[in-house]
């Protein structure tokens, strides 16, 4: 009788990739044209991954303002909205703090959150209003080989 090992390589392998945006006067409303957006990150020929989205604040803001997240696909002409997350007042003293964007699940009923992205499907960000000082927004993930 022979033993076999259990396969424990991934299915997919995924080669780091991270996207960056500063956001201080790029709005967009909800179903935006993606010539007004921001590129945040580039899915390529396999896929990809984000596990993050995250916003540093560079300073302090007097009025709260949406982060919007938008997905289009290499087909299609405009963006649609995918998530967003308001941003409150930020004060002096808690500039330079940083936020997550809450992730979906990736398979319903897991506890494991991140953006699947098709081939060749983008994701871009954008504000509701225009910042003082702004955000530093990353996209952390991997590339589908």
């Amino acid at each position: 009788m022979s033993v076999s090992l259990p396969n424990t390589q991934p299915i997919y392998t995924r080669t780091p990739a991270t996207g960056f945006v500063l956001l201080t006067n790029q709005t967009a409303n909800r179903s935006p044209a993606t010539a007004n957006l921001p590129l945040l990150f580039e899915a390529g020929a396999a896929g990809a991954l984000v596990e993050v989205v995250r916003f540093v604040f560079l300073g302090a803001e007097a009025t709260a303002r949406d982060v919007r997240l938008y997905r289009k696909k290499s087909t299609q002409t405009t963006a649609a909205l995918f998530s967003y997350i308001t941003t409150g007042t930020i004060a002096a003293d808690t500039a330079n703090n940083w936020v997550d964007m809450p992730m979906p699940p990736v398979l319903l009923g897991t506890s494991k959150t991140a953006i699947r992205l098709e081939p060749y499907e983008n994701l871009y960000v954008a504000l509701s209003g225009t910042l003082t000082n702004g955000i530093n927004v990353f996209a952390i993930g991997g590339q589908y080989e």
